[in-house]
């Protein structure tokens, strides 16, 4: 009994070092000079250990691999073979080549047995974030440090908060079905929502705006089935609007309509333009990651600055990465998200659709695949189906899949 106790405190203990350093606020970074090489040290350990579990795994032929996550993998390795072949090296995108992968696949092997256990770790990490961000290390307390203003909050640059945030109330919702842990999962989503607000983000405000008509829609049953029936619609909707975005910034710039274009997403056109305009030169296969740095004209007045890889637009983020060969890579691989839970009941298929959908928006004027909050959200996704408080459709087919 003493040795079964001992052994789940390690595997909480073990999982809270491997996840931390993935979802750590970043703002200390800004003037603790050892805080990156702290955290990034911290989360090239976690990256081999997670590596070396996953080897164990494979050598006693207990490892599996989800459809879906194929697709993640061969996203992530597609974005790998690129930047390789355009740098000849991935020096500045460990992270996002090798950390986020590794952390995709081991993810998706422990949430098979350990679901709910790995969701709360998550959750619980993502609270202390929010806690801290809004009610300790804020602006009113900590000043000259912290500033929404000049987009400096303890969690990191506030253009990802909409991500984080989204996150947040997704795992919130997982919480909430499960009646141990349905008032963390409410508190998370009321934080989600408040540092969501705190950011002051045109897309953080969309967000929540998004969520919280979600909210009152879903009361409606046959919204909530045409949302699953129509979600593959959807999606190609959102990301035609995307383009269309990015096609109306090109085309506008010469014209009288522009100025209101661009003050109504505040500059991001003029960073889109000098984006598609480097991707005109590389349209197949893109830069690699960090392979190309946007400098608008208002950084001509720091003489310092190189510039940012931040495309504030996820379609012309992948297409600057990895061009369309990466663009055609990622929309398969949300598509093959989408399939991957086809099986379970529509209602909880309403809402994770729906989360994905907001996060998608969010992509309108933020790159979201530059932080791994995204591939998170995905890899517990595709893992619903482990979730034991999940009912599925077709229980014989969900029974098959898991298989």
């Amino acid at each position: 009994m003493t040795s079964n106790i001992s052994k789940k405190i390690f595997e909480k203990i073990w999982f809270y070092l491997i996840f931390i350093p993935f979802l750590i606020p970043l703002g200390p970074e800004d003037y603790i000079n050892w805080y990156k090489d702290f955290y990034t040290g911290w989360m090239e350990i976690s990256t081999i250990l997670m590596a070396l579990s996953l080897l164990i795994l494979c050598m006693g032929g207990f490892f599996k691999i989800d459809k879906a996550i194929f697709f993640l993998l061969l996203y992530h390795i597609v974005f790998l073979l690129i930047t390789i072949f355009e740098q000849h090296t991935i020096t500045n995108g460990f992270q996002k080549l090798l950390s986020t992968p590794i952390l995709i696949l081991y993810m998706n092997e422990k949430l098979r047995n350990n679901f709910s256990n790995i969701v709360n770790i998550i959750g619980n990490i993502l609270l202390c974030d929010f806690v801290l961000n809004i009610l300790v290390f804020n602006e009113y307390f900590f000043r000259g440090l912290y500033d929404v203003s000049n987009h400096d909050i303890f969690l990191g640059h506030v253009q990802t908060i909409s991500i984080l945030g989204v996150l947040g109330i997704y795992i919130g919702y997982d919480l909430i079905r499960t009646q141990k842990h349905a008032i963390k999962g409410k508190l998370l989503i009321l934080f989600s929502l408040s540092n969501m607000l705190y950011s002051q983000t045109s897309t953080a405000y969309v967000a929540v705006v998004l969520c919280v008509l979600l909210f009152l829609l879903s009361k409606n049953v046959n919204l909530r089935v045409s949302v699953v029936k129509h979600i593959k619609m959807i999606i190609l909707c959102v990301f035609a609007i995307s383009i269309l975005l990015l096609f109306l910034a090109y085309h506008l710039q010469n014209t009288g309509f522009y100025v209101e274009y661009n003050q109504l997403f505040n500059s991001r056109p003029v960073i889109w333009n000098l984006g598609l305009l480097a991707f005109f030169k590389k349209i197949f296969l893109g830069y690699g990651a960090y392979g190309i740095q946007l400098k608008p004209y208002w950084l001509s007045w720091q003489p310092d600055a190189v510039g940012f890889n931040y495309a504030h637009n996820t379609v012309l983020q992948l297409l600057l990465d990895g061009g369309i060969v990466l663009l055609i890579c990622f929309y398969e691989m949300i598509n093959s998200c989408i399939d991957n839970i086809k099986y379970l009941q529509t209602n909880t298929r309403f809402w994770v659709y729906s989360f994905l959908t907001v996060l998608l928006i969010i992509g309108f004027a933020e790159s979201i695949t530059d932080r791994v909050y995204f591939f998170i959200f995905l890899t517990i996704m595709i893992s619903e189906k482990y979730n034991k408080y999940n009912e599925s459709e077709n229980k014989d087919e969900i029974k098959k899949i898991i298989k």
